[in-house]
């Protein structure tokens, strides 16, 4: 695990963590997702994936 604003080497791509986001922005985030997944256009999938990615990061409940 790496430390927030640390960064570390993989695969040949240097990643950088970013801090946690506030739950009501990961919200907002998710639900500007899954309306762009939910438009017949180019970037529908690609949204969609990342609202499943986003949705699985946040806490059940939440």
């Amino acid at each position: 695990m790496v430390a927030a604003g640390r960064h570390r080497q993989t695969g040949g791509i240097l990643h950088r963590r970013c801090a946690p986001w506030p739950l009501d922005e990961a919200h907002d985030l998710l639900r500007l997702l899954q309306a762009t997944a939910g438009e017949d256009g180019p970037l529908s999938p690609e949204a969609d994936r990342w609202a499943q990615e986003l949705a699985a990061r946040i806490p059940p409940g939440s």
